[in-house]
């Protein structure tokens, strides 16, 4: 890979931006406007990089010493730089109100992810080693847990392997989601609107498998007590308060709640939706407030008919890592 690919980023130029003629809050929506476009742009940078760290004919010994230079310094660094820059021009902006507070978190994520801190961990101890001695990247192996798999242009299709390059990928998008996702959330909310976000329901998942690979299974039902015996013939799914490390069953107890009230059939309009109204707000809601998803090894949904199955369901939980 060579340095000009770097550039492919879409890095936010903030020196370049300031304007002291904008208020604080055209400033932020410059910065907004940025993440749509990085979150549009990067996911299929970041692929190529996963290319180049798999291609074992671009890490022979004598092109070592380039390659830490682009992924260290070209690639970490950078972002790093980059976070820094928008943690104290978003700080200044602040203030005024204008700035969506879950943003920081997801940029202490992020950095976190740079310096070599991963959260995952069956990718700590590649991660430590890469970050200790460069040269560890001549291990296959060792690039294989750094390089993941690609995830597509939209940086969301399933891999079989979630290494180091993903994580930074997932926290990339965790920035921009939080910039950009409460206005997206806001737009949505037409003829209806989300009366709280707190916690007969229609159980919905895909067996711990990303949405294009595991077939979404529906279960009508409700949530009971631990130890609540289950009849004969019912079909049941155990929920457990933290993960197993496992994809699929038991799921994770743990998930956001919304309540919407206004017109149910734009609440349940799927036009210009990845799924429907309730569900892409709930999502976007938990994106913009810095809550990630267990996606897709424990990820679940349920629709909430709070008035009984016979009408409309109008709440929606999501599961959620809290």
């Amino acid at each position: 890979m060579s340095r000009k690919l770097i550039d492919e980023f879409y890095w936010y130029d903030i020196e370049g931006q300031k304007d002291e003629k904008l208020t604080d809050a055209e400033k932020y929506k410059r910065i907004v406007s940025w993440a749509v476009k990085a979150r549009g742009q990067n996911p299929g940078v970041f692929d190529v990089l996963t290319e180049w760290v798999l291609d074992d004919s671009k890490w022979s010994d004598d092109k070592l010493a380039e390659n830490e230079q682009i992924l260290i310094q070209g690639v970490f660094v950078r972002f790093k730089e980059q976070n820094a820059q928008l943690r104290a021009y978003l700080s200044e902006l602040e203030p005024s109100g204008v700035v969506n507070a879950a943003v920081f978190k997801a940029l202490d994520r992020f950095d976190d992810e740079l310096s070599g801190m991963v959260h995952d961990k069956l990718l700590q101890e590649a991660v430590v080693k890469v970050f200790a001695d460069f040269s560890a990247m001549r291990e296959g192996s060792i690039r294989e847990q750094i390089a993941g798999n690609k995830t597509g242009p939209a940086g969301t299709n399933s891999v079989d392997l979630f290494g180091y390059i993903n994580c930074l990928k997932d926290s990339d998008a965790g920035v921009q989601w939080a910039l950009f996702m409460p206005d997206v959330a806001e737009r949505q909310q037409k003829g209806f609107k989300v009366d709280s976000f707190d916690y007969d329901v229609l159980f919905m998942h895909h067996y711990g498998l990303g949405v294009d690979v595991g077939p979404w299974h529906g279960v009508w039902g409700r949530f009971m007590k631990a130890d609540t015996p289950v009849p004969e013939g019912f079909l049941y799914f155990d929920f457990v308060p933290y993960s197993d490390g496992k994809a699929g069953p038991p799921y994770c107890s743990q998930f956001a709640y919304a309540t919407f009230s206004g017109d149910v059939d734009s609440m349940h309009e799927r036009e210009g939706y990845d799924s429907d109204a309730m569900y892409d707000v709930t999502r976007n809601m938990m994106l913009g407030q810095g809550v990630p998803i267990p996606y897709p090894d424990k990820y679940w949904t349920a629709e909430v008919f709070l008035d009984g199955c016979d009408k409309y369901s109008t709440a929606y939980m999501f599961s959620a890592e809290l």
